[in-house]
């Protein structure tokens, strides 16, 4: 039974990871993680750098003990080229980023980990993200405590293991909760369809 659902939205900064433990087939938040680059790394170094990516695996959050290799699967959202006039991001960005995410996903699957790469679009439509964000916080059973346009902070209480993140990194981090979500939601289906097909 697949039993962790691990999702991460890198960018060319930092590297958002979060995960869902499956707890009675139902979804809880499991940990999270930010991996940044150093200060001194340039946002080209950072989208070429092997070191950068392979430092993400020691972001992730879980120890090697806690998550059990074949009851996991680990999604890394992937980038798409808009058209002319709707495109947003600089694509020599993207094209670092896209390079970024593909080391990340292979560097997963060396530690066995079923490791799948989606667009935006699949996972989350065309839902804008804050909107996106506060759904996949109601279904953790969080509530809102402040949005803006570019993202959507939680509230949580004292303690709680999210709540040392600070307002900006819910841009990524609120975005691999719900790449997170999207695997969950995936493998539930598959197995109400009795289907051996693993997630793709």
């Amino acid at each position: 039974m697949i039993r962790f659902f691990i999702g991460a939205d890198p960018d060319l900064d930092s590297c958002a990871v979060a995960m869902i433990e499956r707890v009675n087939d139902e979804p809880v938040f499991h940990g999270s993680n930010i991996f940044r680059a150093k200060p001194r790394a340039s946002r080209a170094f950072y989208g070429g750098s092997e070191i950068a990516v392979e430092a993400m695996i020691d972001a992730l959050p879980w120890s090697g003990a806690e998550v059990i290799q074949n009851e996991t699967i680990a999604v890394v959202e992937g980038q798409v080229h808009y058209p002319l006039g709707k495109a947003t991001a600089n694509p020599n960005d993207l094209i670092r980023l896209a390079a970024v995410s593909g080391a990340l996903q292979v560097l997963l699957n060396t530690i066995s980990l079923r490791t799948y790469r989606v667009l935006p679009r699949d996972w989350k439509g065309q839902q804008k993200k804050p909107i996106n964000q506060r759904r996949t916080y109601e279904r953790l059973g969080w509530k809102v405590k402040k949005e803006f346009k570019s993202h959507v902070v939680p509230e949580l209480p004292e303690g709680h293991a999210a709540a040392l993140w600070r307002s900006p990194d819910w841009k990524h981090l609120g975005d691999a909760l719900g790449i997170a979500l999207w695997a969950f939601d995936q493998q539930m289906q598959i197995e109400r369809l009795n289907s051996p097909t693993a997630i793709v």
